[in-house]
């Protein structure tokens, strides 16, 4: 009787503390899929970038590197 009376409260505890570990680990997922797509929204812009640059002449790029960067 004394067992079963632990045992229940055991369940009643651990039937209380599962809704708060299922939602963590819903907003850590949550997080992880807000962190994943926006690296991948950076490595797209990345790319976008460097694939504009590699079509332009190198005189251009050089030129607009100095335009952007000038000593003081």
């Amino acid at each position: 009787m004394v067992v079963l009376s632990i045992a229940l409260k055991i369940f009643g505890v651990v039937a209380k503390l599962a809704p708060m570990l299922f939602a963590y680990v819903a907003g850590k997922r949550d997080a992880q899929t807000k962190q994943l797509e926006l690296s991948l929204k950076n490595v797209k812009e990345s790319d976008e970038v460097y694939r504009a640059v590699r079509r332009l002449s190198v005189s251009t790029v050089l030129s607009k590197l100095r335009n952007n960067w000038k000593r003081g």
